[in-house]
């Protein structure tokens, strides 16, 4: 029988590669639907309103959280943003879920800092390699 980290495992792989598929193709947009249908279904995936991508722009975020494990007690918050009105995609962030020291307090990290961000500012099907859309 899995346990519950290997559950939890599966359910933020689920997350990831959906938010790498996102990332990295430009998909059809029934495919993209399906995906943004898929997300909410997926235990501890949120609704983020107001989330700000790497550019500075503003849009809604599918969000996870990851519960803290034993001995590692910073727990992260990993956002996939899409624009508000196209739900084009838009970027990722990971950022901090709560305030964090580590246990031999070698660092600190404060609750909303931002640990990583990507953004996509452009994305189109070309004919050749090199070719800008």
């Amino acid at each position: 029988m899995a346990g519950a980290g290997s559950v939890e495992r599966r359910r933020q792989a689920m997350f990831t590669l959906i938010g790498m598929l996102l990332r990295d193709n430009i998909l059809p947009p029934r495919v993209q639907a399906a995906m943004y249908q898929a997300l909410p279904k997926i235990p501890g995936v949120r609704l983020q309103q107001d989330a700000v991508d790497a550019a500075g722009r503003h849009g809604v975020a599918f969000a996870r959280v990851t519960p803290g494990t034993l001995g590692f007690p910073l727990r992260l918050r990993f956002e996939i943003i899409l624009d508000p009105q196209t739900f084009h995609y838009l970027g990722e962030r990971t950022v901090a879920a709560n305030d964090a020291t580590a246990p031999d307090e070698e660092w600190q990290v404060a609750k909303d800092t931002v640990l990583s961000a990507s953004v996509r500012t452009a994305a189109a099907i070309v004919n050749r390699p090199g070719q800008r859309g």
